[in-house]
C-alpha cells in the first residue's frame, strides 16, 4: 500500500476563527474607499517591487533547502517520505511566492511537485525520487535564466511533459 504525504489523523486539525483585528484598529466605520487610494496604492506597489529583489534571494534559499531534502530522499527512498514532506512544503512556499512575483511558469511547476507529493508519492519507489529532480532541476533552471510569466510555447511543453512523466510512473492500484 503506498504511503502518502499527508495528514490522515484530523484529530489534530484546528480550527481559526477569522482575526478582525485590523478592521478594529482602522476602524469599523471606514471605507474601501478611503483604504484604496491612489497614493496607497502606489506605495503598496513600491513595497511589492522592493520585496521582489528579496525574492530572488529568498527563492535561492528554498532550492538549496529543496537540495538538501532531495539529497536525503535519494541517499534513502526507503525511509524518504519525511524528507518528501520537507519538499512538499518548499514547493508550496515556492509556488505561492512566484505566482506574486510574475514566475507563474514556476509556481505551475512547484504545484505539481506538492501535488505530486501529496498524491502520487509511493515510499521506496526510485521513479518518484526521478519525478521530484525532474521538477526540481526545473525550478532551478527557471530562476536561474529568470523565467517570468508561463514560459511560452516552452514552458508549456516542460510542464506537459512533467505531467507525463508522473502518469507514466503513476501507482493507480496502490
Amino acid at each position: 500500500m503506498a504511503q502518502v504525504a499527508q495528514v490522515e489523523d484530523e484529530e489534530f486539525v484546528e480550527e481559526y476563527k477569522p482575526d478582525f483585528s485590523l478592521k478594529n484598529k482602522i476602524g469599523k466605520d471606514v471605507s474601501i474607499g478611503e483604504i484604496l487610494t491612489t497614493t496607497n496604492i502606489k506605495d503598496a506597489q513600491g513595497v511589492i517591487n522592493d520585496s521582489q529583489k528579496d525574492f530572488v534571494k529568498w527563492i535561492e534559499n528554498d532550492l538549496r533547502t529543496l537540495e538538501g531534502y532531495f539529497a536525503e530522499a535519494y541517499a534513502d527512498a526507503d525511509n524518504a517520505l519525511d524528507a518528501v514532506v520537507g519538499i512538499q512544503k518548499y514547493a508550496f512556499s515556492i509556488k505561492s511566492q512566484s505566482g506574486t512575483f510574475g514566475y507563474d511558469l514556476a509556481s505551475a511547476i512547484a504545484k505539481s511537485l506538492y501535488d505530486f507529493c501529496e498524491n502520487n508519492y509511493v515510499v521506496g519507489d526510485n521513479k518518484h525520487i526521478l519525478i521530484i529532480r525532474k521538477h526540481l532541476d526545473t525550478l532551478n533552471v527557471i530562476f536561474k535564466r529568470k523565467i517570468t510569466g508561463d514560459g511560452g510555447n516552452v514552458g508549456q511543453q516542460v510542464y506537459q511533459a512533467l505531467g507525463k512523466l508522473i502518469t507514466k510512473f503513476d501507482h493507480p492500484d496502490a
